[in-house]
C-alpha cells in the first residue's frame, strides 16, 4: 500500500464517519499512538486526529506485512528466546545448553576482552530469557518500527536499530571501567552478563521523540507529554538508576541506545540540509 492509497482510504472512510476507528483497545494500535497520536479535544480536531490514527494504523498495518526486516527482527528474536527456554529445561540434566547460550548469546568483559567473542556485541541484542522480556522489547519494536520504516526507509532503519544495538553493547561493557567512585552505583554495579534489545529499541524510542517533539504523546493511554518531554523524561529515569546502581536493569545500555538515536536523527537532518 503505498502513501497516496493511505491517504485516500482514509479519506474515503472519513467522508462517512468522524470516528473511523472504532476499536481503538487493539493494543499494538495503542502503543503506536503512546508515541504517535495528537491529543485534542474539540470536535474538529478530534476528526483531524482520528484521521491522523487511521493513516498511521494503514501504515503499520502495511509496512509490518511486507518489510521482511522487520519481522525477521522479530522472529530472530522469538527463536533466539525459544532456545533459551530449551535451554532452561535441561539445566537440570546437563550444564552445557546454558554454558553454550550464556558464552553466545550474552555479551560480557571476558568473551569480547578475553575470550574474543566479538560478535556477541550483536547476538546479545537478539537474546532473552524470559517471554516477559522479550514481550516487552518486541511490542515497542512491533510498534515503533514501521512508523520509523515509512519516514526513513528500512537501510536507515536497520542502521539505526543495528548500531544503536552495538552501541549500547559496546557502552555496557565499558561502564563499570568508568564509573566515579563517588557513585553509589560504584560500590553496587553487578558486573555480570547483558542481554537484551533494550537497547536498540532505545534509538528507536530516542529517534522518534526527536522527530514529533512538540507532538503530545499518550503514556500508558493517561499521561499526555510533549515528545520531546517523554525523550527527558526517560533520559531522567535511567541516569537516576544509573547513578544508584544497584538493579539488573541495564541502564548505561539505554541511555547510549538513546544517544545513538539522537545522534542518528541530528546527523541524518544535517546531512539532508547539505544536499
Amino acid at each position: 500500500m503505498h502513501q497516496n492509497s493511505i491517504f485516500s482510504e482514509c479519506s474515503r472512510k472519513f467522508l462517512f464517519s468522524d470516528y473511523a476507528i472504532k476499536d481503538r483497545s487493539d493494543p499494538l494500535t495503542s502503543l503506536l499512538f503512546l508515541f504517535l497520536e495528537i491529543s485534542s479535544y474539540s470536535a474538529k480536531n478530534r476528526r483531524k486526529l482520528d484521521h491522523h490514527r487511521c493513516e498511521m494504523t494503514l501504515w503499520r498495518d502495511s509496512y509490518a506485512q511486507r518489510d521482511g526486516f522487520l519481522k525477521s527482527l522479530i522472529l530472530a528474536n522469538v527463536a533466539v528466546t525459544g532456545v533459551w527456554l530449551r535451554a532452561q529445561m535441561k539445566s537440570g540434566k546437563s550444564a552445557a545448553p546454558m554454558e553454550f547460550m550464556e558464552d553466545n548469546f550474552t555479551v560480557s568483559s571476558r568473551g569480547v576482552f578475553q575470550e574474543h567473542r566479538y560478535y556477541t556485541l550483536i547476538t546479545s541484542f537478539f537474546s532473552h530469557k524470559s517471554v516477559s522480556h522479550l514481550t516487552n522489547n518486541m511490542y515497542t519494536l512491533w510498534a515503533l518500527g514501521p512508523a520509523v520504516i515509512h519516514t526513513v526507509g528500512t537501510t536507515n532503519f536497520a542502521l539505526l536499530y543495528m548500531g544503536g544495538g552495538v552501541i549500547s553493547s559496546l557502552a555496557q561493557l565499558y561502564w563499570p571501567y568508568i564509573i566515579p567512585e563517588s557513585w553509589p552505583a560504584y560500590l553496587k554495579y553487578n558486573s555480570g552478563n547483558s542481554l537484551g534489545a533494550s537497547g536498540a529499541t532505545s534509538s528507536l524510542a530516542m529517534w522518534v521523540s526527536f522527530r514529533w517533539p512538540t507532538h503530545i504523546f499518550r503514556l500508558f493511554g493517561v499521561i499526555e507529554l510533549p515528545g520531546a518531554m517523554v525523550g527527558a523524561l526517560t533520559v531522567a529515569i535511567d541516569m537516576t538508576g544509573l547513578y544508584d546502581g544497584g538493579s539488573n536493569v541495564g541502564h548505561m545500555a539505554h541511555l547510549a541506545g538513546a544517544a545513538f538515536g539522537a545522534l542518528f536523527f541530528i546527523s541524518s537532518r544535517v546531512m539532508g540540509s547539505r544536499r
